[in-house]
C-alpha cells in the first residue's frame, strides 16, 4: 500500500491541506509607506518626512468562516485519501484472487492436457475401423485443441494480472510475485444490520458529500458577510522643516462603502449551491442504501455457492477423473462416458473457482464501502 503512487499522492495532498488550514489562521501583513523629500514654502526650504502603517482588519466572522472552510477541505481530503487507499486495497485483493484462480485453471488445464495426450496415445496404438471409433478419435483431437487454447488463455491472463499487480504495488511486472490467498468456506454469515449502519456511518464518499454540504453552507454564510466591508486601521507620522519645524501624527479607519455592491447575487448563488449539495447528499444516501442491499444479497448467494462448491471438492474431482481414466485404459469404461465425466468434472471445477471469486469480490467490496483498507485478517474468517 505504501508503495502505490496514488496512495502516496493522496497522503501528500492531505498533508498539504493541513498547512492550508494553518495559513488560513494567519493575520494579514500590515502595509507601510515611507517617503522623504524637500519642501519649499515661499523662500524657506527644508526636509520632508512622512511614514504610515496600516493594518487590514476583517469584518467579524469572516476569518473564522474562511478557517472553517479550510478545515472542511482538509477533512474532505482525508476522506479522499481513505477512499483511494480502500480502492487500491480492493483492487489488489481482487487481482490476487484472479491470480490464484487463473493459476488453478492453468494447472488444471495442464493436467487435462496430460490425460488427453495419454488417451490419444492409447487410441493411436489401436486400429479402429468403425465410424464410432473414428468419431471418438476426432473428439479427442478437438478436446486437445480446446485444452491447449485454455492453457494459452490462462497463461496470458496470469501475465496481465501480474502486470496490473506490479503497477499497484510499484514493482516490475516481470518480477517474481508471491500471491497467496485464503480460500473461503462461506461458513460465517454477515451481520447485515451492523454492516448497514457501519457503511452509512463510515463510507468515504458519503462522508465527503456531507462535508460538501457543510462547506456550501459556510460559503453562503461568508457571502452574506461579504456585503459588509473589511476595515483598514491606519497610523501616520510626519515632519516638515521648511520654516518652522512641524510634526504631525494621527490615525484613522478606511473602508469601502457598500452602496453599489452588497454581494446579493453571490449570496443567492451560494445558497442555491448549498441546497444542491443537500439534495445530492440525499440522493447519495439512497443510492448507497440500495447498493448495500444488493451487495448483501450477492454475498448471501455467493456463500450458498461456496458451500455448494467448496474448494475441498477439487481433490475428489481429480480422484474421480483419474479413476475413470484408469478404467478406460483397462477397457472397462467407454471412451465417451469417460469424456463426458471429464467435461462434468471440468465444469464443476470452474464452479468452485467462480464461487470463490464471487464471494471474495463481494466481501472486499463490502469492506471498502465501509472505508476499511486492512480487511485481510477478517476476510479469512468468511
Amino acid at each position: 500500500m505504501a508503495q502505490n503512487e496514488a496512495v502516496s499522492s493522496a497522503r501528500s495532498r492531505a498533508e498539504a491541506m493541513v498547512w492550508a488550514v494553518k495559513q488560513s489562521k494567519a493575520f494579514q501583513n500590515p502595509r507601510g509607506r515611507f517617503s522623504l523629500g524637500r519642501k519649499t514654502v515661499e523662500s524657506a526650504e527644508g526636509s520632508l518626512f512622512e511614514a504610515e502603517i496600516s493594518q487590514p482588519i476583517f469584518f467579524p466572522g469572516k476569518k473564522k468562516i474562511r478557517t472553517r472552510l479550510a478545515e472542511l477541505d482538509a477533512e474532505a481530503s482525508r476522506h479522499r485519501q481513505s477512499k483511494i487507499e480502500s480502492d487500491v486495497a480492493q483492487e489488489v485483493a481482487e487481482l490476487a484472487y484472479d491470480h490464484a484462480i487463473f493459476q488453478k485453471k492453468l494447472d488444471f488445464a495442464e493436467k487435462r492436457l496430460q490425460r488427453m495426450t495419454l488417451v490419444k496415445s492409447y487410441l493411436q496404438g489401436h486400429v479402429f475401423a468403425s465410424p464410432q471409433k473414428q468419431a471418438e478419435r476426432s473428439v479427442v483431437e478437438y478436446r486437445l485443441m480446446d485444452l491447449s487454447a485454455e492453457k494459452i488463455k490462462a497463461e496470458s491472463e496470469l501475465v496481465k494480472i501480474r502486470e496490473r499487480i506490479g503497477v499497484l504495488v510499484n514493482i516490475e511486472g516481470n518480477s517474481e510475485i508471491d500471491v497467496q490467498v485464503p480460500w473461503l468456506a462461506g461458513t460465517r454469515a454477515v451481520n447485515e444490520d451492523q454492516w448497514k449502519a457501519g457503511i452509512l456511518a463510515k463510507n468515504p464518499d458519503l462522508l465527503e458529500q456531507k462535508l460538501s454540504v457543510l462547506a456550501a453552507k459556510a460559503q453562503n454564510s461568508l457571502d452574506f458577510r461579504e456585503a459588509w466591508p473589511d476595515v483598514e486601521a491606519t497610523l501616520f507620522v510626519g515632519q516638515e522643516s521648511a520654516g518652522e519645524m512641524e510634526k504631525t501624527a494621527g490615525g484613522g479607519l478606511s473602508m469601502p462603502l457598500p452602496v453599489f455592491n452588497r454581494n446579493r447575487s453571490g449570496a443567492a448563488r451560494s445558497g442555491l449551491n448549498a441546497r444542491a449539495e443537500a439534495e445530492l447528499l440525499a440522493l447519495e444516501e439512497k443510492k448507497l442504501s440500495a447498493g448495500i442491499k444488493i451487495l448483501l444479497m450477492e454475498i448471501r448467494a455467493s456463500r450458498e455457492l461456496v458451500r455448494l462448491y467448496p474448494m475441498s471438492l477439487i481433490s475428489s474431482l481429480e480422484k474421480d477423473v483419474g479413476a475413470a481414466e484408469s478404467e478406460f485404459r483397462k477397457g472397462r469404461a467407454d471412451l465417451l462416458i469417460y469424456l463426458e465425466l471429464e467435461d462434468e468434472v471440468a465444469e464443476t471445477y470452474d464452479h468452485c473457482l467462480e464461487a470463490q471469486k464471487s464471494l471474495a469480490d463481494s466481501l472486499t467490496h463490502l469492506f471498502t464501502m465501509a472505508g476499511d483498507k486492512d480487511f485481510s485478517p477478517e476476510l479469512v474468517q468468511y
